[in-house]
């Protein structure tokens, strides 16, 4: 699937989500404004509304109980209708099961490796001395994971109500990459939440907050009628209160930040954010794509990634990127996509300041013992054996191409050229399998040899972009002369070159234009997924070969009766078009439309696919697409049935 292609199916989708994330932030904003022109009464109301989503639920187990023994007691003393109540007490019985049943939901602990004291005793005094020092209750469990992360989590006992049982998740990439002292004040953080010993209406809060989070996604995972009482009041309560208490949970980040530096220091505390954020940038960017390319010459995982990230870890200070990923962390704003404030407000909130300090002490992990060395083997062991068929999948797959690679390096040697189709095949397997000089070399080849190749320029100016090498703007610039389209991508490209030269100026010229070409783009995307009585339609234009996956898709399906396909066109680009599928069902009662749309949505096709079922008001669909020629497509169907 081309790029345009997988951009306009992502934004099909996702629109939806993005219209209602929109109205969330607006909301959040609108709250932010409320608490900020009077926070004690809005601290007050979100208290309020807090004790109501406790109280809702066992409100209403007690009112069905009043009614279950009041018609009770009325049957047994032989009042009128008793015949009829009794009838009724029956489900009202069950209701009262139901109701009770799901607010008892059992809280499963973390997917972690679980700790005891005597296996780590280091580790637990550092714990005690922090619940000490933030006068804090105690902390039933404690866990390892291998994420680069530490949480801490209430979860109750007996479901909504009952006690509650602490626990501590530490993350080993998180331990092997900070200090003690940056390790404290971390957790400290953490502990900041469960303790509130800087604000315990706003801790309480947040952890109530987190309470009907997880309430919220354990009973997602759960199935039975039995629980749908509950669901129904926290889809709607959970993330209202969610919005509602936004400001406040916002603000209880800052307070654990000051937490975390009650137990170490304020630098220490902007340190170890700091040293996190520029760890998980290494991790994302730089670790998992080289272990991934790792599988394309090795044919088994060679790997032990825990090990590896803690060497890492201990050379941060030789990454030639940390100063780059630093500045552009900083440069991140706050916003609403999370209650956690941005890093540059954090640090300022500290009064710290922002650098990247270099270790003067031995990471965390010797508070662990002997025991750290158990826990990475067996990391890295499951690790492994989650990722051995993945590899074998993936390095299979390489071969393949490396052997398709080498066959078009010989036939570019031999003729001296290729064609554009397979020049740019060539420079494409290249850059996913080779170094980046060879990929640079070779999709130069394509560029020379196929001046009017959009795609090639596109790809040497990503490639050059890469490099930071001055040429990739000259190549993304004849890529947009040739192909419009390809605006989008280049100026995003564009964008992430000058920002990390630093040219302050031209990258908020190229951020503009990449919002220009976004808003073109969206415009366009509108304009071919309507579809509308007075659309215009043209045939879809697809030889036998480029239908298949489309047949294959449909011909899966049952009571299907026609299928058809059209073509919808733009003037903002040339040769950007949507296809729409319309299908028309045999019997609009048997047909399985979920099943329809998650095998069509999953379609894998070169050009943005719309799809629609012609039944009820849509019928008029099916007669417009009868009258184009060729939109009809035939098809051999078969009898089985799709499962959802």
């Amino acid at each position: 699937m081309n790029e345009i292609a997988t951009w306009a199916k992502t934004t099909m989708f996702r629109k939806t989500d993005d219209q209602r994330a929109a109205a969330e932030r607006e909301k959040i904003a609108a709250y932010e404004e409320a608490a900020a022109a009077s926070p004690e009464a809005y601290r007050r109301k979100v208290i309020a509304a807090a004790a109501l989503g406790y109280a809702a639920p066992m409100v209403f187990l007690l009112l069905l109980s009043g009614i279950f023994v009041a018609t009770l007691i009325h049957v047994l003393h032989g009042g009128a209708g008793g015949a009829a109540l009794a009838k009724l007490a029956l489900p009202v019985l069950v209701l009262i099961v139901m109701v009770g049943r799901s607010m008892m939901i059992k809280f499963d602990p973390p997917e972690a490796r679980r700790i005891a004291k005597k296996e780590a005793p280091e580790l637990f005094n550092e714990l005690s001395s922090i619940r000490k020092t933030l006068k804090g209750p105690k902390i039933h469990e404690v866990y390892i994971d291998d994420n680069l992360n530490a949480a801490i989590e209430q979860a109750p006992r007996f479901g909504l109500f009952g006690g509650h049982v602490n626990r501590l998740i530490i993350g080993l990439p998180l331990m092997q990459t900070l200090t003690v002292s940056q390790f404290r004040a971390v957790v400290g953080h953490e502990y900041g939440h469960l303790a509130g010993s800087h604000g315990k209406t706003g801790a309480w809060i947040y952890r109530t907050r987190a309470m009907w989070r997880r309430l919220y996604g354990e009973l997602e995972a759960v199935e039975g009628w039995l629980y749908l009482p509950l669901k129904v009041f926290i889809h709607r309560f959970s993330p209202w209160f969610d919005q509602l208490s936004f400001p406040l949970a916002r603000a209880n980040e800052y307070e654990a930040d000051r937490a975390g530096a009650a137990v170490s220091d304020a630098q220490t505390a902007a340190d170890a954010l700091m040293r996190v954020t520029l760890s998980a940038r290494y991790l994302g960017e730089k670790f998992w794509p080289a272990v991934r390319k790792r599988s394309h010459r090795s044919p088994a995982p060679d790997v032990a990634p825990m090990a590896a990230m803690a060497k890492a870890f201990s050379t941060m200070a030789q990454w030639p990127q940390r100063n780059e990923w630093a500045k552009e962390e900083l440069s991140v704003e706050t916003n609403f996509a999370d209650t956690h404030p941005s890093l540059n407000d954090r640090i300022k909130a500290l009064k710290a300041k922002p650098r990247i300090a270099q270790p003067k002490e031995v990471v965390s992990t010797s508070l662990l013992g002997p025991l750290y060395e158990i826990v990475r083997k067996k990391f890295d062991a499951h690790w492994k054996e989650e990722t051995t068929p993945k590899w074998h999948a993936a390095y299979a797959a390489a071969k393949q191409k490396r052997a398709r690679l080498a066959a078009l390096d010989k036939k570019a040697k031999s003729a001296g050229r290729l064609s554009g189709p397979d020049a740019f095949e060539r420079a494409s397997l290249a850059e996913e399998l080779l170094p980046a000089d060879a990929a640079i070399a070779r999709m130069t080849d394509a560029a020379k040899w196929t001046p009017n190749h959009a795609q090639a320029w596109l790809g040497l100016g990503r490639l050059l972009g890469q490099a930071m090498d001055p040429r990739a703007l000259s190549c993304l610039k004849r890529a947009s002369d040739i192909d419009p389209k390809l605006k989008l991508e280049a100026s995003s490209i564009m964008y992430q070159f000058y920002s990390r030269k630093g040219a302050k100026d031209k990258a908020e010229t190229a951020a503009d234009a990449w919002r220009t070409e976004q808003e073109r783009h969206s415009a366009a995307m509108d304009e071919i997924s309507s579809f509308d009585k007075k659309s215009d339609l043209q045939g879809h234009g697809l030889d036998d070969d480029a239908l298949e996956p489309i047949r294959d898709a449909v011909k899966a399906l049952s009571e299907v009766g026609e299928v058809f396909l059209v073509r919808k066109s733009t003037d903002l680009f040339a040769h950007f078009f949507g296809l729409h599928l319309i299908i028309a069902p045999k019997s609009e009662k048997k047909f399985d439309y979920d099943a329809a749309a998650f095998r069509l949505q999953h379609i894998q096709f070169d050009e943005p696919l719309f799809f629609w079922f012609a039944v009820q008001d849509n019928r008029w669909m099916r007669k417009k697409a009868a009258k184009i020629d060729g939109a009809e497509l035939p098809l051999e169907r078969t009898s089985y049935k799709l499962a959802a």
